[in-house]
């Protein structure tokens, strides 16, 4: 996608948004490798989706964050719940969003 940006007339992206339900480490420190061979590793970094509340993505994005110097600047959490039945989603929307992500 970075090699189309810049064959193409559109500007480079202001940040970069990932989803990672799960895998967060192996994702984002990916993700940082790519970034950091196209020179834009300094640009803001944001989860947009993962899991709910979750203690493992918090563990395995602060490790990502910790190892690879991303610029991480937060998460825009969606209400999911690792391993729940996908049928059950809409009832995770009532729950607040304080979780780990955002309080730790």
């Amino acid at each position: 996608m970075l090699r189309r940006f810049r064959q193409g007339s559109l500007p480079m992206p202001a940040c970069y948004c990932f989803d990672a339900y799960g895998f967060e480490y192996p994702a984002l420190t990916s993700a940082a490798s790519v970034l950091q061979a196209a020179g834009e590793l300094s640009k803001p970094v944001y989860i947009q989706e993962t899991n709910y509340n979750d203690a493992q993505s918090c563990a395995d994005i602060r490790r990502a964050v910790g190892e690879t110097g991303l610029n991480f600047k937060g998460i825009f959490q969606w209400p999911k719940v690792r391993d729940r039945d996908p049928g059950d989603f809409p009832d995770v929307f009532p729950r607040r969003f304080d979780n780990y992500l955002v309080e730790a």
